[in-house]
């Protein structure tokens, strides 16, 4: 049978290692509770982050495309991510847009009216697609691309403004 502080050792032990019999200190049930609490609040903060920088990894890029200039951008989508390249454009342009990928994605081009979403171009599972898009609306369009494999995807895509034929 354990004796009444014996279990305060044996925790610490389970933290700490073997070498805490060579430590001459009396723990108190509140400091080994206090040292428990703050050990599981580090690893909790630290899986967290962890946890999140390995699977957050969603990846917004802002561009700006004037008249005669053209955008390019390259990303490796996470499994389960997504990738979204946004811009304001002008009613009346045309941009002409491609991209390709290492493996199928799920793509749209969308901006939003409110709380709508309005989808001028969507496609599942598809790696490469170049097309031309007659802006609708001076608005903030988003060309967006998701992975929903089990693997990292690499993305290469490009806008530039086209001339009306």
């Amino acid at each position: 049978m354990l004796k009444k502080d014996d279990y305060k050792l044996k925790a610490c032990r389970s933290i700490f290692g073997k070498n805490i019999k060579f430590l001459k200190v009396k723990f108190s049930m509140s400091t080994v509770d206090s040292v428990m609490a703050n050990i599981a609040a580090q690893f909790f903060l630290l899986s967290a982050f962890v946890f999140c920088s390995s699977t957050c990894k969603a990846e917004v890029i802002s561009f700006k495309l004037d008249a005669n200039s053209s955008f390019k951008t390259q990303a490796n989508i996470q499994p389960g991510k997504f990738s979204e390249v946004c811009g304001k454009l002008k009613k009346g342009n045309l941009i002409r847009w491609q991209f390709d990928s290492s493996a199928p994605l799920e793509f749209n081009i969308h901006y939003h009216e409110g709380k709508n979403v309005i989808f001028p171009y969507k496609m599942s599972a598809i790696k490469s697609g170049e097309e031309e898009l007659l802006i609708s609306l001076d608005q903030d369009y988003c060309w967006m691309w998701t992975n929903k494999s089990k693997d990292e995807v690499k993305l290469e895509m490009s806008l530039r403004h086209a001339q009306a034929k």
